[in-house]
This record gives structure tokens, C-alpha cells and sequence, in this order.
């Protein structure tokens, strides 16, 4: 089971980047992390990341479908749990039965 639980934690991690990465890229959103600074360079900030992973926590309207790709939580807990139950069934539960 310690595999399942790595492949889990390697899931999560990559699901949040690509989470951070459509904030910045996706339609209707942007410059949430990269943002000019006072004197108009781009800069990393953490702080928008944050701050939109805290908000959707408190808005109710983040947990429904049409707000799923900008909510950290099911962005990266959905398909990280789909995927390690489908590794589940494939490397674990299936090869019990078909024996």
C-alpha cells in the first residue's frame, strides 16, 4: 500500500502545478501569480496563489462543476483520487480476481 500512497502524494503535487499553472493561462483568469511589480517587472508572487486556494475555502461558489478548474482542493484531490483508485483496480484488485 506504500506505493499507492506515493503515487497519491506524486499525483497531488503534480495536479497542483498544473492548478497554478491554469490560473495563470486558463480563460477568464491570469495574472494571479505572475504579476508586474511598481516598477513593471514580472514577478512571482505567492501571495495570489494563496490567496485564491484561501478564497475558495470561504466562497461556497468554488465547490460547484462550473468553478472546479479554479478550486485547488478539486483540481487536485478529484483526479489524483480517480487515477490511484484506476491504479488500484489495475495493479492490485484485478490480478486477485482474474488468478
Amino acid at each position: 500500500m506504500a506505493i499507492f500512497s506515493f503515487h497519491f502524494f506524486v499525483q497531488i503535487v503534480f495536479g497542483f502545478l498544473l492548478w497554478i499553472a491554469w490560473l495563470e493561462i486558463g480563460p477568464g483568469l491570469g495574472k494571479i501569480w505572475l504579476r508586474p511589480d511598481f516598477e513593471n517587472k514580472i514577478r512571482f508572487q505567492l501571495g495570489g496563489i494563496l490567496a485564491v486556494a484561501e478564497f475558495s475555502l470561504r466562497n461556497s461558489r468554488f465547490w460547484t462543476p462550473s468553478m472546479w478548474d479554479v478550486n485547488p482542493f478539486t483540481m487536485t484531490l478529484i483526479p489524483a483520487t480517480l487515477v490511484g483508485a484506476w491504479h488500484l483496480l489495475v495493479e492490485k484488485i484485478l490480478p486477485c480476481v482474474l488468478n
